[in-house]
């Protein structure tokens, strides 16, 4: 049996040209004022490159949000998308609570998010994503499955009841087979949420670009858990090549994320991130 890597990594990257190292701020050393006036410059700097660094690194890859490259043609790109669209479950969906949940009585998931040690945030053109060196685990169907990294869409991917969120955090988890579960965090609009707050302290304004991350910025990250309300279904990766058999875990509370954490997250990017929803098909999703 195969790693499952190719599973978990979209493929071909777009970050795969060597990147450069970028520094924000040396961790620790600010106030939260200051933190608000950084993530205010990070947005106002990736505005003013966004239209000559989003073109060159638009020409990296072979899949993207908009035009050609958009999710409507993912399939045609490449023989190995080819799932992206003939695929009976692929991801996001969105969860109809009304017509299509079961009330399945799901055990608590066990979250071990207390040692998490995060390597650095990355700026891939595509999304903002942050890179794991070790901790972070969650038990599932008596498995364990670790956590390899966590990225950034906005607006969201998930819906549900119709109703889309401003920002969604996947947390991209993997067994020793090679298996994949994602746990979903939704955003909704109102308080910045702390640890957005730090991590954007760090947010690349240019594709290519990342920044090492001290390990404190996570700290706070495992009390966002509510172990036992969730919403269960099987899906895919929402990004080239679209594999399915991938466990996903939607947190039903959402968190709060304030305007100019999405905003800033926007300006970076340039674009949207978020797959359309994709069919619920025969699937039913549990509680």
């Amino acid at each position: 049996m195969g790693t499952g890597r190719e599973r978990y990594l979209p493929v071909p990257r777009r970050d795969s040209r060597p990147r450069e190292v970028y520094t924000l701020w040396p961790p620790g050393q600010l106030t939260n004022q200051e933190m608000i006036m950084r993530i205010q410059r990070v947005g106002l700097a990736a505005t003013l490159l966004l239209g000559v660094a989003t073109a060159a690194w638009s020409q990296e890859g072979d899949w993207g949000y908009e035009g050609d490259v958009g999710p409507e043609n993912w399939a045609s790109l490449d023989p190995a998308y080819a799932v992206c669209d003939s695929g009976k479950n692929q991801s996001p969906v969105d969860i109809d609570v009304r017509t299509n949940v079961v009330d399945a009585k799901l055990p608590a998931i066990h979250f071990n998010y207390t040692m998490l040690t995060p390597q650095r945030i990355i700026n891939t053109g595509l999304d903002v994503e942050v890179e794991m060196r070790s901790g972070g685990e969650i038990e599932l169907d008596g498995k364990t499955f670790a956590l390899k990294r966590f990225v950034f869409h906005g607006p969201s991917e998930t819906m549900i009841n119709g109703e889309s969120f401003p920002m969604e955090i996947e947390f991209i988890h993997e067994d020793d087979q090679g298996e994949v579960a994602i746990v979903s965090m939704l955003l909704s609009p109102g308080a910045p949420h702390p640890t957005v707050d730090k991590l954007f302290m760090s947010l690349p304004p240019e594709a290519g670009l990342e920044a090492e991350l001290p390990s404190w910025v996570l700290q706070d990250l495992e009390k966002e858990w509510d172990e036992d309300k969730y919403f269960r279904y099987n899906g895919s990766l929402t990004t080239p090549p679209c594999s399915e058999g991938v466990s996903w875990i939607v947190l039903r509370t959402p968190v709060t994320v304030s305007k100019p954490q999405v905003d800033a997250l926007a300006a970076v990017l340039g674009h949207p991130n978020n797959r359309p929803v994709q069919p619920i098909n025969a699937r039913r999703v549990m509680k």
